[in-house]
């Protein structure tokens, strides 16, 4: 028998999947889920078929986001170094700082993108509260932060959500 849910193979006796948590089906009883003693049965959700993808897309996203980063970093010290000071029209000194400042803060948000789209994709129990923080930091973050954000939200905060995600967290 296999999981409905991830595939696993599942021994004979089993009511749980070991991998993903989700409740097997009876072979015999037509569509009457099959929970181990104590435990409810949970209806399969979003979470369990959209928790890997949205991983992905924020590590993805992260990345493009530490791309944009670091070339800022190279744009302020390469375009607006000190030997551009030389020039005749010289750049306001503010210029610099300000656009290194940026690729700073740029990194540090793609870097926290990348750990909560590990997180998720890794079903770690932090996971899906840091890839909330930062879902609603980016819907301001138009077009693709905005999409993602509101992607995350309706995935990880849908009824039952938190539960089938512990679920999937402590079967790992």
């Amino acid at each position: 028998m296999f999981c409905n849910s991830c595939g696993t193979h599942i021994q004979a006796g089993q009511t749980v999947c070991p991998k993903c948590g989700q409740t097997t089906w009876a072979s015999s009883q037509a569509g009457v889920p099959v929970a181990a003693p104590g435990v409810a049965p949970v209806a399969p959700n979003r979470v369990v078929h959209h928790v890997n993808t949205l991983g992905i897309l924020w590590m993805v996203y992260g990345v493009l986001t530490g791309f944009g980063g670091v070339m800022m970093l190279i744009v302020a010290n390469a375009f607006f170094g000190p030997w551009m000071q030389n020039q005749e029209t010289p750049m306001p000194p503010f210029i610099r700082p300000m656009i290194g400042f940026i690729g700073t803060i740029l990194i540090i948000v793609a870097l926290a993108r990348v750990l909560a789209g590990w997180g998720l994709y890794a079903k770690q129990g932090w996971g899906r509260i840091l890839a909330l923080i930062m879902g609603f930091i980016s819907l301001i973050d138009f077009p693709f932060g905005t999409a993602l954000g509101i992607y995350s939200i309706w995935v990880l905060l849908s009824p039952g959500a938190e539960q089938q995600y512990h679920q999937l967290s402590y079967a790992r």
